[in-house]
């Protein structure tokens, strides 16, 4: 399993054809982004599909599906990649699917951070762990290529409209990489849908700086942090929580502690009593949280600060962080990015449990499906 749960891939500067969005789109498609029955996607995708084991889920917004009311899906197909020719090898691995469409998050607002947090309320596993074999596949000049990849349902799915989201587990007692791409779609160059972190002034001592995590509404965790520097030993410490830094209860900020050389930099509209973590670096961090998916809380922004108890460190017994600044971002634009893959999998050195561990990589990625 990895260290961190999450690399962002955003904002993405590939070469994407952008023909999602400029494309035109058929009324009688059949594929899942629609409009694709015929024509090439511009990228190709792996995970699920190359390595395994692997994970992958696609999170299409409901105005990629070409159904309006409910639909049955007794099977999806994928084909394979032509943007970028290759010859593919034809391999085995054990596959499970789930799909959803009841209350689905997608874009604007999906859980980046878990996969079982972007499933609806119809949630099924539509194929049970079971051998797929994957063809041997040689390019032609035509293209696209034919749907040969078939994920036939152990029983009939009745979809509804809200969006669709296709988990995809790909499972091997051991690493494995077997060259498989499906055709995708990518859209290039968008933006960060994090907000920001930023800090400001000086901690007592110098170093006893502040950090977060940068999310948006219905992303996570949400924690912010600081180093201390009072070692071997957990001290007690507060971490507080402001909107203004620049007045509180009628004192302009920052505001000077006396002759210690320290500040209160925010005002303390919420405070919370917290424990440095014992190491070297004397960590004090926010209890962690995650923000529901509600566009009022994007571009939301709020001030922090920490302060740890060391009576021997000034006439005050306390050392205080710089201030911190946080900006909750806006998200996805749906209309601009109406898809999104989460997805992690094994390497060489790294392990990795489709059924436990939590998504690593996100970015703007639409395998195209073929459903019916």
């Amino acid at each position: 399993m990895r260290n961190s749960f999450l690399v962002s891939l955003l904002p993405l500067v590939l070469l994407g054809s952008g023909s999602f969005l400029t494309g035109s789109l058929s009324a009688q498609s059949n594929t899942v982004p629609k409009g694709f029955d015929k024509k090439e996607a511009g990228w190709f995708h792996w995970p699920s599909f190359r390595y395994a084991p692997a994970r992958v889920q696609y999170l299409y917004n409901k105005s990629v599906l070409p159904w309006t009311g409910s639909k049955k899906i007794t099977g999806l197909k994928v084909r394979p990649d032509m943007s970028v020719p290759k010859s593919f090898t034809g391999h085995s691995y054990q596959i499970e699917i789930m799909i959803s469409t009841k209350g689905v998050r997608t874009t604007p607002f999906p859980n980046v951070s878990s996969f079982k947090a972007n499933h609806g309320s119809d949630k099924k596993v539509v194929l049970k762990k079971t051998t797929i074999n994957f063809p041997r596949f040689q390019p032609s000049a035509a293209k696209p290529a034919p749907f040969i990849l078939d994920f036939v349902f152990d029983t009939p799915f009745v979809a509804a409209a809200d969006g669709l989201v296709v988990d995809i587990k790909a499972y091997a007692s051991k690493y494995q990489d077997n060259l498989w791409h499906t055709d995708a779609e990518l859209i290039s160059n968008v933006s960060s849908p994090f907000g920001s972190v930023t800090s400001f002034g000086t901690g007592c001592p110098s170093n006893f700086q502040v950090f977060g995590t940068k999310v948006f509404p219905g992303s996570g965790p949400l924690e912010m942090y600081g180093y201390s520097r009072v070692s071997g030993k957990k001290a007690a410490g507060i971490a507080w929580f402001g909107l203004s830094d620049k007045l509180w209860n009628g004192v302009p900020l920052p505001a000077k502690i006396g002759t210690t050389g320290c500040s209160i930099y925010t005002d303390l509209f919420v405070v919370a009593p917290r424990l440095t973590d014992g190491s070297p670096l004397g960590r004090i961090n926010s209890v962690p949280i995650t923000l529901p998916p509600d566009p009022k809380l994007a571009g939301l922004q709020f001030f922090f600060q920490f302060g740890v108890i060391d009576l021997a460190y000034n006439s005050a017994g306390m050392r205080f962080s710089q201030g911190g600044k946080t900006v909750i971002g806006k998200g996805y634009n749906a209309s601009k990015v109406p898809f999104l893959a989460l997805y992690d999998y094994s390497n060489q050195t790294v392990s990795f449990d489709p059924d436990s561990d939590v998504p690593y990589f996100i970015a703007p990625y639409g395998t195209i499906f073929q459903v019916y």
